[in-house]
């Protein structure tokens, strides 16, 4: 009970310091892609809730949740399944060595981190899955590259995030993403 309230109390004073200046854990990348942090921090707290430790993955089939469950089973990863989505919280690397070998071999779309980065990005930029649960400037400076990427390419805010949750195709967009991150940036810096 006193390690749950520990993790409460450490929440909070995460959020309250990035409602202040968004976090010094923000401030590389923000300079290095020039995007805002409180940009990144909105992504990071709509994507992980600041949860450096998960791995999101997309099911598209109840065949695939119970094929992952009985995987997880063998792992001993602590998880949490709702229709469409399962959210994964290896213990260590070896755990998340295996859950990502799992997922890759059940073919199954995955994000990793404190920025929720894809699956897709991993394989397309040869990116190390394990760094990115395990490195928080990693993560995020991989995150604000997407981004920054995004934003390039569209020169708006609202098509800039959906790009960062969809990939580029317009067709998909349908700016609740967007709607979300406008919102998680209003809450975590008071702005109405």
């Amino acid at each position: 009970m006193k390690l749950k309230a520990f993790f409460k109390v450490t929440a909070i004073l995460l959020l309250l310091s990035l409602r202040l200046e968004a976090g010094t854990i923000f401030d590389f990348a923000s300079k290095k892609h020039n995007v805002d942090k409180r940009i990144l921090a909105s992504i990071a707290y709509q994507e992980s809730d600041f949860n450096m430790k998960v791995v999101g993955v997309t099911l598209n089939k109840k065949r695939n949740s119970e094929i992952l469950k009985k995987c997880l089973s063998v792992i001993d990863c602590k998880s949490t399944f709702n229709t469409h989505r399962a959210i994964i919280y290896p213990k260590n690397n070896e755990q998340a060595k295996l859950l990502f070998l799992s997922l890759d071999r059940l073919h199954l779309d995955y994000d990793v981190g404190l920025m929720q980065i894809n699956k897709y990005n991993i394989k397309k930029r040869h990116l190390q899955p394990i760094r990115l649960l395990s490195d928080i400037f990693y993560n995020i400076d991989i995150g604000a590259k997407i981004y920054k990427e995004c934003a390039n390419h569209f020169n708006n805010i609202e098509d800039s995030f959906e790009c960062y949750n969809k990939g580029y195709d317009r067709r998909k967009f349908n700016y609740r993403y967007s709607d979300a991150i406008i919102n998680k940036y209003r809450k975590l810096f008071s702005i109405k």
